[in-house]
């Protein structure tokens, strides 16, 4: 977690090492997917050896046509893993919504499919970013994302309906997250910056802190009443 002065010192130290990828600066959509019991986030929340989580993702609002993704996150030992198939957004959250079907001679479908079948996911929470997206200019392996203004709502999740939502973190409207992906270790240049900011490693699950945030909420709205 940067806080601006933290994130404003980082980007300027790493300036000619990186550059902007593909999206550059863009906005990703996300609905995440659980079952009536919550099962997908609470065990998230126990910080299992291995978790998994189902979601639906576009890169600003979309229309019916609009390129989505539905995909598995899995995570094992610290070690995030993705299988993906790639839909028009109507098609997709028709899917989710046990609408349409996908096609089962993909593999990566049918993995999909069995997952959401057997955990009896549904759509469930709309988390959506403001994100900077960076590649190393001569480390292409390594990437950099700065995730700010989190929000999310539980109603209206159809992503067509915008991308508007409570503040994750309404006291802290200035925070980064940041996120450092690379298959091995960071180059020393990297860690020389890091050490030098004392920026440190912690775990922040997106979805686990609207959870989170969400439950202590009505908690306290049924307290005061």
């Amino acid at each position: 977690m940067l806080n601006v002065d933290q994130y404003a010192r980082f980007t300027e130290a790493i300036k000619d090492k990186v550059q902007p990828d593909e999206y550059g600066r863009h906005t990703v959509l996300n609905i995440y997917c659980d079952n009536d019991y919550h099962e997908s986030i609470l065990k998230s929340l126990s910080h299992p050896v291995y978790k998994e989580k189902l979601r639906l993702r576009c890169y600003g609002v979309p229309n019916d046509e609009t390129t989505a993704f539905i995909e598995i996150k899995k995570k094992f030992k610290g070690i995030v893993y993705k299988r993906r198939v790639e839909l028009p957004y109507a098609y997709a959250w028709d899917y989710l919504c046990g609408i349409k079907s996908l096609d089962m001679s993909v593999q990566q479908a049918r993995e999909i499919d069995y997952f959401k079948s057997r955990m009896g996911l549904k759509p469930y929470v709309f988390v959506g970013y403001d994100r900077v997206a960076m590649l190393g200019i001569e480390d292409p392996e390594l990437r950099i994302t700065f995730d700010t203004n989190i929000r999310y709502r539980f109603e209206d999740l159809d992503l067509r309906l915008g991308d508007c939502g409570r503040l994750l973190v309404e006291e802290k409207k200035g925070d980064y997250v940041m996120e450092i992906k690379r298959a091995d270790s960071f180059p020393l240049w990297l860690t020389d910056i890091l050490t030098r900011e004392k920026i440190y490693s912690s775990a922040f699950s997106k979805v686990g802190n609207v959870f989170t945030q969400s439950f202590e909420r009505r908690t306290n709205l049924c307290s005061q009443t």
